[in-house]
């Protein structure tokens, strides 16, 4: 499926060569008018000044296009002296992590087709990494704060801005971070406090959400467990108080 680049590059395309076959009817109707008209030969410089402006606003618009990418060339329009090289300067700048692929033109003036370049060029976002994926806490009574500890670790070659965030469940709720989100420096390592405060029972089985600036997707740690509640017993299945005198008061341990 074309990206929205390529298809606003293939409109531009498209009213390139519609505007070429426009200037070529001009000058033909004109040149037409000018065999009966004579006079009409003078309304030539002014249809080229009129096709030359169409020219010129058609490249600042091809050049407007090329500066709203994540691809740009500079310098987009110039002069090329006879025998002599020309260099351009490519800029990329991604917008996300993923690979990026472009065609831009070059108008030459006197030529008929322009001159195609593909671009290849991939975007790397931020190597932000987790210790673990599961924490199995198993069984965690009920109304008790319990904290862990998370490692972001920051492998990569750019900072690494992060937020953490719990799903919006009856258990997901019950987690809490510290901090929530910050910048991770490149080779540096942060250390997230997870708390985890529940006062009703069950069991449960939540994925927390490390999301990273840059990454297309967010990493993925799971917390699963069960809440119960006091659990309290008798050391005896039964009493048996024997006979006991009317009136006395009988006591066990």
């Amino acid at each position: 499926m074309p990206s929205l680049q390529e298809e606003a590059l293939s409109l531009l395309r498209e009213s390139s060569v519609l505007q070429q076959k426009e200037e070529e009817v001009e000058r033909e109707r004109l040149l037409i008018q000018c065999e009966s008209d004579p006079t009409a030969i003078h309304r030539l410089p002014l249809l080229s000044r009129a096709l030359q402006e169409r020219r010129s606003q058609a490249v600042q618009n091809n050049i407007l296009a090329l500066s709203r990418s994540c691809i740009t060339v500079m310098p987009a329009e110039g002069e090329i002296w006879p025998k002599c090289p020309a260099q351009f300067t490519i800029v990329f700048k991604p917008d996300e992590a993923k690979v990026y692929q472009q065609t831009i033109y070059c108008d030459v003036t006197g030529r008929e087709s322009r001159l195609p370049l593909t671009i290849k060029a991939e975007g790397v976002g931020p190597n932000l990494q987790l210790n673990y994926d599961l924490m199995d806490i198993r069984n965690v009574f009920i109304g008790d704060t319990d904290n862990y500890e998370m490692e972001l670790n920051n492998r990569g070659l750019i900072d690494a801005p992060f937020r953490l965030s719990s799903p919006n469940t009856t258990f997901g709720r019950c987690f809490s971070f510290s901090p929530v989100e910050g910048v991770v420096p490149t080779g540096a390592c942060q250390i997230v406090k997870v708390t985890f405060h529940s006062c009703i029972l069950g069991t449960f089985n939540e994925n927390l959400l490390l999301t990273v600036t840059g990454q297309p997707q967010p990493l993925t740690v799971t917390f699963r467990g069960c809440v119960v509640g006091p659990k309290l017993h008798f050391d005896v299945s039964q009493l048996n108080f024997g006979d006991v005198g009317f009136g006395e008061l009988q006591h066990f341990s």
